[in-house]
């Protein structure tokens, strides 16, 4: 099997997967209801809403900035240093990565102290 071959058959092979997997977790979901049915739950009532939790789009958008500006400075000291290319692509990538992270830990920090401040305020006053 030469590369021309396998030039065709991934794209192939990885569709028919993610189709296969797609119809695999909508049966067994199908299958899961009709069980919570049989016994008399309702079904729809411990599903989760789909929304996603500000905490992580903020950790998502973090990293994702981090690891642009990470490429950004790491084909800077491509082009400028003798850097091995590799070497300053994944140096900046990870380092400034975690950066990202990091500052969405320290973002979500801040959020849980102001929360827990006002939870305490409101507290307060209802007691008076």
């Amino acid at each position: 099997m030469g590369p021309d071959v396998a030039v065709f058959m991934v794209p192939i092979v990885s569709v028919i997967g993610i189709i296969t997997m797609i119809i695999f977790i909508r049966y067994y979901m199908n299958v899961e209801r009709m069980a919570l049915i049989q016994k008399g739950i309702d079904p729809f009532t411990n599903k989760p809403k789909g929304q996603l939790n500000p905490s992580v789009t903020l950790r998502i958008a973090l990293l994702l900035i981090g690891t642009g500006v990470g490429i950004l400075l790491g084909n800077f000291l491509d082009e400028i240093t003798p850097l091995v290319s590799e070497a300053a692509y994944f140096s900046m990538i990870l380092i400034f990565g975690g950066a990202g992270l990091l500052t969405s830990y320290v973002f979500e920090l801040r959020m849980a102290k102001r929360e827990e401040a006002e939870a305490k305020k409101e507290i307060k006053y209802e007691n008076i």
